[in-house]
């Protein structure tokens, strides 16, 4: 029964990693400008640093101390976020702080589940399943709010989504 769960959980991590390429790549392109990739690796670098830090304080930290992690999470980002701003030289409107609001309430709710998720299930499986159900979040928002047309590729990008997140889990 093990065996089998591990090759549902190895079928599904390589599902979930074509359903990103899928989403992710234009149809026989990459994009290669210098800033766009270097804002990129920034991204995924930022990303990727925010949740180690949640595995590490899921391993390290004290449980009761959450809430005072998940602040210093969020001040580090927005401070940093509020460094780029103001270093750029733009200003910052009350729509700019109401939507910043609007983003903050699921990332926090996001971050808190993502930690929760840590003290129960490993993060093999956990940082897969996050990352696939937020950009299937993201890319069911985008067809329901905005009214975007998904190509095919897309489409079964999404497919293999639900997919990989059924393995993840089994």
């Amino acid at each position: 029964m093990e065996n089998a769960r591990g090759w549902n959980q190895g079928l599904g991590f390589i599902l979930a990693i074509t359903a990103i390429l899928m989403i992710h790549l234009e149809k026989g392109k990459i994009r290669t400008e210098k800033a766009y990739t270097i804002g990129l690796l920034l991204l995924l670098l930022g990303g990727g640093l925010g949740d180690s830090m949640a595995k590490f304080y899921d391993v390290y930290g004290n449980p009761g101390l959450g809430s005072f992690f998940l602040m210093l999470s969020f001040l580090v980002s927005g401070i940093i976020s509020g460094i780029l701003v103001f270093r750029g030289g733009e200003k910052i409107t009350k729509y700019e702080v109401l939507f910043g609001v609007l983003i903050g309430i699921p990332n926090y709710f996001s971050a808190r589940f993502l930690l929760w998720a840590l003290a129960d299930i490993p993060a093999v499986i956990t940082y897969p399943t996050y990352s696939i159900a937020a950009m299937a979040l993201i890319g069911a928002a985008g067809v329901l709010m905005f009214r975007e047309k998904l190509t095919k590729r897309q489409w079964g990008a999404y497919l293999l989504v639900i997919l990989a997140v059924g393995l993840l889990n089994m």
